[in-house]
């Protein structure tokens, strides 16, 4: 049940209550997790949270790389395709890219020439 409350002052205020009434009811480690929920300080939340997100950010930042390598991934298709003589349209057509885009790479492979 508390672990489903995002209010933490609710969650705190339940734990409490829970906590007196139950003392003799629960077994210690129940009673343990109410008495840490009760005690985490404002101070202790912030940390949490600042932990939490930190993770999510993580996690986010190795999400964005995976998008990253996988478009240089097809940009080497991309640029395969057109060594092998492929119309742009076509390569386009195959790959998601824009006109724009496979011309793009178009030229830089015409400047290494």
């Amino acid at each position: 049940l508390l672990d489903k409350m995002i209010d933490e002052e609710a969650k705190r205020f339940v734990a409490k209550y829970l906590l007196a009434f139950t003392d003799k009811v629960i077994n210690k480690a129940q009673t343990d997790e109410l008495r840490r929920i009760v005690m985490l300080t404002k101070f202790e939340q912030i940390i949490e949270n600042e932990k939490i997100e930190a993770v999510n950010r993580a996690v986010d930042n190795a999400r964005r790389e995976d998008r990253e390598e996988a478009r240089r991934e097809m940009e080497r298709v991309v640029e395969k395709l057109l060594r092998k003589g492929d119309e742009v349209s076509v390569v386009s057509e195959c790959t998601g890219f824009s006109i724009e885009d496979v011309q793009r790479i178009q030229e830089s492979i015409l400047q290494e020439a």
